[in-house]
């Protein structure tokens, strides 16, 4: 699984302001808070605005710790998105240099049970955000040992 952060000083008031705004719920492999992508200082900064997402309501993750082995989702990226007027279900499946949008409802119904069994195996939405804040101070903590 994998998400996207934006920047670490965006106010993205479409996601924080919106009445209507989407419930977001991610499922975030271990791997991705703990790899230095663009380095400590980018990982802290994202994180930390990662946590500020989920503390103030915005969002929802869980954490799919690397110790709990093989999950469900390994094999790429999976995207579902239910829509609260009557628009059938859509799933996004994600691969090396492909996407797929998927709206048959057949296949996002045999797609669902993939999320559904990683959501299972990750840390609850409770305990993700203390490691996903343990990880972005031992990203701060290696930036500073760098520099």
């Amino acid at each position: 699984m994998n998400a996207q952060y934006p920047d670490a000083g965006c106010s993205c008031p479409a996601y924080t302001a919106a009445s209507t705004r989407p419930v977001l719920w991610w499922l975030l492999d271990e791997a991705a808070i703990r790899r230095p992508v663009g380095g400590h200082s980018v990982m802290a900064g994202q994180l930390r605005y990662l946590a500020e997402l989920i503390r103030s309501g915005v969002a929802v993750v869980q954490v799919l710790e690397v110790s709990s082995g093989a999950h469900a989702a390994l094999e790429g990226a999976l995207t579902l998105m239910t829509f609260a007027d009557a628009s059938p279900d859509v799933a996004y499946v994600e691969g090396p240099h492909t996407g797929v949008l998927v709206e048959s409802t057949e296949v996002v119904r045999k797609v669902r049970p993939t999320y559904d069994l990683a959501r299972a195996d990750a840390l609850s939405p409770e305990a993700s955000p203390a490691l996903i804040d343990k990880s972005a101070e031992e990203h701060a903590s290696e930036q500073h040992r760098s520099a």
